[in-house]
């Protein structure tokens, strides 16, 4: 592979593709940004429990708000993703 030269033409190229204004075919190239994920960095411990028999309604009712609440922000998060596919 040889290196690919640094020429004004080059860099401006780069930066184009990776702000996603290089045309709808380089869109899926582009750079995602730290706060189209920051959901996800907010993603709270685990609630639910390991547990040996049948749950409880508690035990149950954790399980699922931490399955919502992942569930919530990934959503979050591929909202933030098509927004930037679609402008």
């Amino acid at each position: 592979m040889t290196a690919k030269k640094l020429d004004e033409p080059s860099i401006i190229e780069d930066v184009e593709v990776l702000a996603g204004k290089r045309g709808k075919a380089s869109i899926r190239r582009a750079a995602i940004r730290i706060q189209d994920l920051d959901e996800l960095l907010r993603i709270e411990p685990v609630k639910a429990e390991q547990v040996s028999g049948t749950p409880t309604a508690a035990q149950y009712n954790k399980l699922l708000e931490d399955v919502t609440e992942l569930n919530n922000r990934l959503n979050a998060v591929a909202l933030a993703l098509q927004r930037r596919l679609i402008a």
